[in-house]
């Protein structure tokens, strides 16, 4: 398995890029995990089915490679959050541009949003 790590929220498209298992222990919830509400693709577009343990409560089981899906993925999660993707990726650091321009707008929607507070 190769960092980082891409796991899509199965429910509502989100995608999310974790660089340790430690990081996906602080994050992921095991319920959820066990539930299969996850999909899971490593830095070369492995697929991996996630599981709980004891006592790392994270268990990671490479299943195969499959780019295509990691990039449909990241698609449906651009398209819910309504970003255009311009260039076909073709590596993690493309994934991972992507995710960082998708959270830039973002914050940059929400700094503008009606309901912020100002300072006067």
């Amino acid at each position: 398995m190769k960092f980082p790590v891409f796991v899509r929220e199965n429910d509502s498209s989100r995608l999310m890029k974790f660089t340790s298992v430690y990081d996906m222990q602080s994050y992921l919830e095991a319920i959820d995990i066990e539930n299969g509400e996850y999909s899971a693709w490593d830095a070369e577009g492995r697929v991996f089915e996630l599981k709980t343990q004891k006592p790392v409560w994270i268990k990671i089981d490479e299943r195969n490679t499959d780019w295509e899906s990691l990039i449909s993925a990241l698609r449906a999660y651009a398209a819910t959050e309504k970003f255009e993707i311009k260039k076909e990726p073709s590596s993690a650091a493309d994934v991972e541009e992507i995710l960082n321009l998708i959270a830039k707008k973002n914050a940059e929607t929400k700094s503008g949003s009606w309901w912020k507070f100002k300072k006067a």
